[in-house]
Parts: structure tokens; C-alpha cells; sequence
């Protein structure tokens, strides 16, 4: 089945009514913890996104862990390393098909921008590490891109 990305036009009341169905606490000041919920999780797409999904009986993303390796896409980092770390990555034995492997030293947790902190080894100076921050869609999980076969290339 193709995944189709649709946009869902949803408001803090959306978001407070499913969690008053969800949140079934009989307290005091139960609207207030809807409400606050409801903002932390309006305030973000990525946080209404998984809230929504959730909320549907999807489960929680699965985050990788501090330490966990894959790859990243060089294509998608034009803007996170100069243009002559870009140089260098292109003629690097680094580079596998495009793509660069990395480590996780952070999983910062599910937000809009940049939920990772990767590192990644410098194609330039040897030894050395280059930390960058990313979307998880843009984390490839695996000790060979090979793993992948429609891989976008």
C-alpha cells in the first residue's frame, strides 16, 4: 500500500477532546491538565502528527538509541556541512551510494526539528567527528546500507 501524506486541518479543541477521552482521571482540575497537554501538543506538527496517529491506535514512533549507527543521506545535508565537507564526502570511501554513515549521540525526542544529534566521521580531518542534528526520516538504522532495497539513490 502507498503511503499518501494528507493535511489535517485540526485545532486545540480537536486536540483537547480526544485527550478528555483518552484522560479519563476524574480530578479537580482535569481541564486544566487537557488544556495544557493540548497546547504542548498543538504547538508542535510533528507532536500533533504522532498524538493524532496514536489517538487512531497507532503506536509511538520507534526512536533509535544513543549509540545506534546508520547513515545518512548526503543529498539532504547540503545545508549541514560545507561546501568543501561536501567535496570531500562525494570522493570519500565514506560515501556509500550517497550515503554517509553516522552514529546517534542524541535522541533529543519527537518534535519538529531535528529530534537526533549525529555524528559523523570527518571526511577531512581524520579522527575527528562532525555532530549534526536531523529529522529522524532522514536516519537510515543499520550496519549496511545494503539492508535497504528500494532505497532512494
Amino acid at each position: 500500500m502507498e503511503k499518501k501524506k494528507i493535511n489535517l486541518y485540526i485545532t486545540n479543541n480537536d486536540i483537547e477532546n480526544a485527550l478528555g477521552q483518552i484522560i479519563s482521571l476524574d480530578l479537580k482540575n482535569r481541564k486544566d491538565i487537557i488544556r495544557l497537554l493540548g497546547d504542548f501538543i498543538a504547538s508542535s506538527d510533528k507532536a500533533s502528527e504522532h498524538f493524532i496517529k496514536m489517538a487512531l491506535g497507532g503506536k509511538y514512533p520507534t526512536l533509535p538509541k544513543k549509540g545506534d549507527v546508520g547513515f545518512i543521506k548526503l543529498s539532504e545535508h547540503n545545508y549541514t556541512f560545507t561546501k568543501s565537507t561536501m567535496g570531500a564526502f562525494e570522493n570519500s570511501p565514506l560515501n556509500q551510494h550517497g550515503y554517509i554513515p553516522c552514529t546517534v549521540s542524541h535522541v533529543n525526542g519527537i518534535h519538529n526539528y531535528a529530534p537526533l544529534t549525529i555524528d559523523v566521521p570527518s571526511p577531512i580531518d581524520e579522527g575527528a567527528i562532525i555532530s549534526c542534528s536531523m529529522s529522524l526520516d532522514n536516519f537510515y538504522p543499520g550496519e549496511s546500507i545494503d539492508i535497504y532495497e528500494d532505497l532512494p539513490i
